[in-house]
């Protein structure tokens, strides 16, 4: 008898063991799957491209970036972009009622600049709000395009429109941007490193800051200059009542402690000398500048050539928005053909070629 209970014994082993070596191999499948599982979704948040805005991550949607292929072009989606930059962005073109898809204008949420891009144009135009003046006109090297029906800028369409930088680091496959008044925030910290005592507070010699140029301003001298912050060497030394970042042509207007006023080139040097009482761009496209010297304008070229002899009491309108027609868009080059001038209350018009 006890031989038998021996035997029943041995056989519920059996069953038992095999139940263990069943659950022994499902825990190392199971293990095996989770590993497995764990490195794919490591593998695909590798891959995924992430984004960073001013040091923090943050999510977008799958249209915000498209890759053109056969080459390391980024496009940006203009919409898309806006709300992760401090922007609002809207169809049509600004202070016109009108929905065009072709046309988007995207405002500062800080008020500071609205900014117009146009399907197919390398042109890109901003404004302040309340500015009377008319567009400042950015050419960029590649045009608006149109994507999924949205309109997309490439990188260096982005920079200048959104006044904010973007890097790519195509080994992590990551984007970051820094926004302007990130840039402003951290230069104000380590300006000292530069010699200087304070950044300058005038938003568009902030936006030199994209550009890779900083406008400073030294107690010492109580005089503004210019930095290269790549290679943290003066540009424009520190001895200027005040200098004015001119974005179109990345130069910088000079004011003396005379209150004359000349341009500069961002390189360094003198491109128009320090010898008018105002300055100021009329047209970037052919390089003209209105200029005020005895209360008497002119307009010279970019080589210092009289365009208009310095003998008028104004020149160019008020304001061209008082103007309705969508071809004028310049107070002072009408229908790109005309310059208004204005003697003893009499007006008259040269063309742009000097006649």
């Amino acid at each position: 008898m006890k031989i038998e209970n021996e035997r029943v014994e041995y056989n519920q082993e059996k069953p038992r063991n095999k139940t263990i070596t069943i659950v022994a191999i499902l825990i190392v499948l199971t293990v095996i799957i989770l590993i497995t599982v764990g490195l794919l979704i490591f593998y695909l948040r590798e891959d995924r491209l992430s984004l960073t805005v001013d040091g923090k991550k943050v999510s977008f949607g799958e249209e915000t970036f498209v890759f053109k292929e056969d080459s390391d072009d980024i496009y940006i989606s203009i919409k898309d972009i806006a709300p992760l930059v401090g922007y609002e962005a809207h169809n049509g073109e600004y202070k016109v009622n009108s929905e065009d898809t072709n046309k988007q204008y995207v405002e500062a949420i800080n008020g500071s600049e609205t900014t117009s891009f146009f399907l197919n144009s390398t042109s890109i135009a901003k404004v302040a709000p309340d500015s009377t003046e008319d567009y400042e006109r950015i050419e960029t090297t590649k045009p608006v395009v149109k994507i999924n029906d949205k309109l997309y800028i490439d990188v260096e369409g982005f920079m200048q429109g959104f006044n904010a930088v973007l890097s790519y680091d195509k080994e992590n496959n990551m984007i970051a941007i820094q926004t302007l008044p990130y840039l402003v925030n951290a230069y104000s910290s380590n300006v000292s490193n530069y010699g200087y005592d304070s950044i300058s507070e005038d938003f568009n010699n902030q936006k030199a800051l994209i550009y890779g140029m900083l406008v400073a301003y030294k107690e010492s001298t109580q005089k503004y200059g210019v930095i290269d912050v790549r290679t943290g060497k003066e540009i424009i030394s520190p001895r200027y009542n005040n200098i004015e970042f001119i974005e179109h042509s990345r130069e910088f207007a000079i004011t003396t402690s005379n209150n004359k006023v000349g341009i500069a080139y961002s390189t360094g040097g003198t491109k128009i000398n320090v010898a008018y009482d105002e300055i100021k761009v009329l047209d970037s496209t052919r390089g003209y500048y209105l200029v005020k010297s005895n209360s008497k304008y002119g307009v010279i070229n970019s080589n210092e050539e009289l365009i208009i002899h310095i003998e008028y009491d104004q020149i160019g309108l008020e304001d061209s928005s008082l103007f309705p027609d969508e071809e004028i868009d310049s107070q002072y080059i009408l229908y790109d053909k005309m310059i208004p001038v204005c003697q003893n209350n009499k007006w008259g018009f040269f063309d742009v070629s000097r006649k």
